[in-house]
């Protein structure tokens, strides 16, 4: 049973029509969200290449999009239900430690399942580790940086997280910046 479907999601983040990736969010708390799509089978996908494919690296955006949720179900739980006048905006910074175990997701008959679990933040800076999936087989997984428009939210995600939910997210002051190069993770194969 969903916690959140297509509609609810809608209605909180900015993204309309085909770019709206997430279908339903099946679980969330303090620390992470679980999100399922089936919006990669979609025909035609806003950011499939000319021929209709759909490189892995695409799959970021669906925990981009993610995060984005997890952060604003977060400050409305900080908010006692009542959603704030104006999500604060947040820009992905980075991704480190990308593994990508197929070179495309078009063609993965199962629905995705996006996990994207808070590690770190402040009211700068959010740390995510993404994990996406399908019937069981981890398509991508990373670590992703997020820059939130301080101005516009006086607490941290992670704080926002512990306060709203009642749980104690991991913050760290350090992290180890080992990548994983994946070479050509943005083609598409031929």
């Amino acid at each position: 049973m969903a916690v959140l479907d297509a509609a609810g999601i809608a209605a909180i983040l900015p993204h309309r029509g085909a770019m709206s990736l997430l279908d339903a969010v099946i679980a969330v708390d303090a620390a992470r969200i679980e999100c399922l799509s089936d919006s990669h089978r979609r025909k035609p996908h806003p950011m499939a290449d000319a021929d209709g494919r759909l490189g892995i690296a695409c799959a970021i955006e669906y925990g981009a999009q993610a995060m984005a949720l997890h952060a604003a179900l977060s400050l409305r739980a900080a908010a006692d239900g009542s959603p704030p006048a104006r999500l604060p905006v947040g820009m992905l910074a980075g991704v480190r430690a990308l593994r990508c175990t197929v070179p495309r997701f078009d063609d993965v008959d199962a629905p995705l399942r996006i996990v994207a679990t808070l590690a770190s933040g402040d009211a700068r800076t959010a740390i995510y580790q993404l994990t996406i999936d399908a019937a069981g087989k981890a398509l991508l997984e990373g670590r992703a940086t997020v820059v939130i428009d301080a101005a516009s939210v006086s607490t941290a995600p992670s704080a926002v997280a512990r306060a709203s939910f009642g749980a104690t997210a991991t913050s760290t002051s350090t992290s180890t910046s080992t990548s994983t190069s994946t070479s050509n993770a943005n083609a598409n194969p031929p």
